[in-house]
């Protein structure tokens, strides 16, 4: 894994989970406010791995900024997806220079 991702993930006291029997890409779990279980499926390729691991933290790093609940309503949760989109492509750029 890329020195930089674990350094972020430490910056967002994630801890990463591989596991190889998930349905979709990978998940984040918040534990508190400063912490966190990132999940990831681990038949993935290692650029998907990075991918999936970056847009998570993307939510670690952002979804408190937004008002509204993930789960309760559409609005909300297409912006912290977006959020958590942007951090990772701007991340994945840096790292695939």
């Amino acid at each position: 894994m890329n020195i930089c991702i674990k350094d972020l993930l430490r910056k967002y006291n994630a801890t990463l989970v591989y596991n190889d029997d998930l349905h979709k890409k990978g998940f984040n779990i918040p534990i508190n406010s400063t912490s966190n279980i990132i999940v990831v499926n681990s038949d993935l390729t290692d650029e998907e791995i990075e991918q999936v691991i970056l847009h998570e933290l993307g939510h670690s790093a952002n979804d408190d900024k937004v008002v509204g609940s993930y789960n309760n309503n559409l609005v909300p949760r297409s912006k912290m997806e977006s959020k958590a989109n942007d951090f990772m492509l701007i991340r994945y750029m840096i790292l695939t220079k």
